[in-house]
């Protein structure tokens, strides 16, 4: 009987171990579509964190070069807001571009993988799902908010010692908006254009300087949709304004009255768009 037993049990065993394993069980075109845009995504997604953090890192220190430039009297008071707006709006606006385009690659990236094996791209990688798509733009969201709060007080820290270094003859306000909401990503479909119509201000600025050319100067500086043309509305001075390459756009007003405040919005060339960007207080020395 016990002989009998071993017998049996090495039967067994022997029969167990030919079963498949889940390991060894043959991939299906889903799965490895599935598994291919996973992966995907978590490359897009460590790559638009790489290049925030080079350029949040270059961003810094050109502030920091330039608060020095100021602080030491090198940098004009009357130049101090628009070149501070010239020298810092590509890099915010780098910032944010490198989690825009993410996601549009993110979408090629997905659709692609599953027009190559002839499938439908599924329910979990579609925006609106709360899957791996929607989770990823959440945490690229997160990012933005993160470093726009760095970089909000960054300038406040800026705009702090200028004007302690300046007291009497010049002072400077400075307003850091939020980034504009990131676009579902939508694998669905072949990712579009770069930007969609969305200009939006990254940055206002506007100081006051004392002395007998005693004056306010309003600048302001962010997104644009390239290569449109916008009108910044700097209360009855309107300039009209143009995307550069980098997708940006920059308007600068001289001789505003100091103790004043400054309503700032922008439409497009036709009036058929109205934006709000806010406005903002020119201070007096």
């Amino acid at each position: 009987m016990r002989s009998w037993s071993l017998v049996t049990a090495a039967v067994v065993a022997a029969a167990v171990l030919s079963l498949p394993t889940p390991a060894a069980r043959a991939a299906t075109p889903e799965s490895d579509a599935l598994k291919q845009a996973k992966a995907a995504i978590k490359l897009r997604q460590g790559e638009a964190k790489a290049d925030q953090a080079l350029t949040a890192a270059g961003l810094f220190d050109d502030l920091d070069t330039f608060q020095a430039a100021i602080v030491d009297g090198s940098a004009l008071a009357a130049d101090i807001p628009k070149n501070l707006v010239g020298n810092v709006v590509p890099g915010m606006v780098q910032l944010y571009r490198d989690s825009y385009s993410v996601v549009s690659l993110t979408a090629q990236d997905i659709f692609n993988i599953y027009d190559a094996a002839n499938l439908d791209v599924p329910l979990a990688l579609q925006a609106g799902s709360g899957g791996d798509v929607d989770k990823m733009r959440a945490k690229l969201e997160a990012g933005n908010a993160k470093l726009n709060k760095k970089f909000a007080a960054r300038v406040k820290k800026l705009a702090d010692a200028a004007n302690k270094s300046r007291s009497g003859v010049f002072r400077l306000n400075a307003t850091v908006l939020p980034f504009p909401a990131l676009p579902p990503v939508l694998a669905t479909q072949a990712a579009g254009g770069f930007f969609n119509n969305f200009p939006a201000a990254a940055l206002i600025l506007a100081a006051g300087s004392a002395g007998t050319a005693a004056s306010g100067n309003a600048s302001v500086g962010g997104l644009l949709d390239d290569p449109a043309s916008a009108i910044v509305n700097f209360g009855t001075v309107n300039p009209t304004v143009g995307g550069t390459v980098n997708h940006t756009f920059q308007a600068d007003e001289t001789g505003r009255d100091p103790n004043g405040f400054s309503q700032l919005f922008m439409t497009d060339t036709t009036d058929s768009i109205l934006v709000q960007i806010g406005g903002i207080y020119i201070p007096a020395p």
